[in-house]
């Protein structure tokens, strides 16, 4: 029988036998709706910010990592501490 571990290994292996190997398996991805829930943003504005949030596409399927959520969320805050208050 297939354990869950056997399973995670079999994946990760894949992973990296992929041609396509942008793709960490030591990282949490996002869809879409993930994401732009975490973001707090709808998806339409979450599609138009473009290659400014990094992403990697699967098939037709987009992922973002959570790290590289984070990181912009982090990076928007910086601006605004530093922009002056209107």
């Amino acid at each position: 029988m297939l354990t869950r571990r056997d399973a995670k290994m079999i994946a990760k292996e894949l992973v990296v036998m992929s041609p396509n190997n942008d793709i960490d398996p030591n990282e949490v991805y996002l869809t879409i709706d993930q994401a732009a829930e975490f973001l707090h943003l709808a998806k339409r504005t979450l599609y138009n910010l473009g290659e400014k949030i990094p992403r990697c596409k699967r098939g037709k399927r987009v992922y973002y990592k959570r790290s590289a959520l984070q990181r912009f969320i982090e990076r928007k805050e910086a601006l605004n501490e530093m922009l002056p208050n209107q």
